[in-house]
């Protein structure tokens, strides 16, 4: 149960880390590695989507790998939703999609 609930929190930091990047350098108006690298937003991603990754390592260490994959694949799912709430990017009928994915992941996962 202890990595079911590390490896959605894993997901969600994940999610959230790919989620903070793009924005992050979205506001860079010209591509250039200085100007990244001294972006404190996108730095405190990397170190999100990192604890992230830690979490997910430790949760394929507490349960079966075909319970916690699903899971963290969730994880591409959480830009597009937190997109949507946040930054008012459009889903449009996809919700629908996205819950099914949802619902699939959580039946593979029982």
């Amino acid at each position: 149960m202890l990595g079911v609930l590390l490896s959605i929190f894993a997901s969600l930091l994940i999610g959230t880390s790919a989620t903070m990047q793009k924005y992050s350098l979205r506001r860079i108006r010209k591509f250039r590695f200085r100007r990244i690298f001294s972006n404190r937003l996108w730095i405190i991603s990397i170190l999100i989507g990192a604890s992230g990754t830690l979490m997910y390592l430790f949760a394929m260490r507490l349960s079966p790998i075909h319970i916690v994959q699903p899971i963290i694949a969730v994880s591409m799912l959480i830009p597009v939703i937190l997109g949507n709430i946040l930054f008012g990017e459009k889903i449009g009928n996809r919700w629908f999609h996205i819950i099914i994915i949802f619902i699939g992941v959580w039946l593979i996962s029982v």
